[in-house]
């Protein structure tokens, strides 16, 4: 529950402390009564963080059914969740799921796809193969978009088919121990509250990089990828401050006492 408490009060922290700061600070202009009920929706209802937890708070249960079933059973169970969550989203309607993938449906297939591989595989696929599985799926995924509205959706299959083969490639890879790359990794979360609170992100992309400028522009593949560096830099240093400034008088105090309430309760 403690990891749950820590996901949501990190929502909420950047979810308002963002938006004030652009509204009162950076563009005063922008403290409207609208704005300011958008401010309260984006701390208290990142999609992520709300399935993310659902999903954390189901995964004992899920668990609990991955230990006894059998792999003849658990590839039944795949191949019915394959075909009616992903296939038939794809090429038919979204009458099984019409989330787009947003949703917990698509979070608990994704662990089951996961926890299969792991119980279960026992050779690693070349690495070689893995990349040209995605690269060919994501081509397909490009084409697919070309016709259809859904190609980009989470729970389409030539997306699913595409993360796996990514999670495969990267589990064939023997990356050694590196503090850099897990310290930056610790961050990743606040990365991404940062980088989606609308009104902060807005500020960023037009104000600070003047990305919209650049629509029309042969210069935008530039200018995606200077913005797309320095706002990953800029939220990486302000999640540093939070986690030097606050962490331990705010953030780990207040977790205990939610852990602490709900064991008693």
């Amino acid at each position: 529950m403690s990891k749950i408490a820590r996901l949501v009060l990190l929502m909420t922290f950047w979810g308002l402390s963002l938006s004030l700061f652009t509204m009162l600070v950076l563009n005063p202009a922008l403290f409207t009564i609208h704005n300011c009920l958008k401010m309260v929706k984006i701390a208290i209802s990142q999609w992520f963080v709300i399935i993310y937890s659902i999903l954390y708070l189901l995964i004992p249960y899920i668990n609990t059914v991955i230990r006894v079933i059998s792999k003849k059973n658990y590839q039944k169970l795949l191949i019915i969740a394959i075909f009616f969550f992903y296939i038939w989203l794809t090429f038919y309607t979204s009458t099984t799921s019409n989330d787009a993938g947003y949703g917990i449906v698509n979070f608990v297939c994704l662990y089951l796809i996961g926890a299969y591989i792991r119980k279960f595989q026992t050779a690693k696929i070349a690495k070689w193969k893995s990349f040209c599985v995605y690269v060919v799926l994501s081509g397909i995924t490009m084409v697919f978009s070309l016709y259809f509205e859904n190609a980009w959706n989470y729970n389409s299959i030539f997306v699913l088919g595409g993360a796996v083969a990514l999670f495969e490639f990267f589990t064939s890879l023997n990356i050694k121990y590196n503090p850099l790359i897990n310290t930056l990794a610790s961050f990743t979360f606040s990365v991404y509250l940062i980088n989606v609170n609308g009104l902060f992100n807005k500020y960023l992309c037009q104000v600070i990089f003047h990305s919209n400028e650049y629509w029309q522009s042969p210069m935008i593949a530039f200018n995606g990828i200077i913005a797309m560096i320095g706002i990953y830099v800029i939220c990486i240093c302000l999640e540093f401050l939070r986690s030097i400034l606050l962490d331990k008088k705010i953030f780990k105090p207040l977790i205990k006492i939610v852990k602490g309430t709900i064991e008693v309760q």
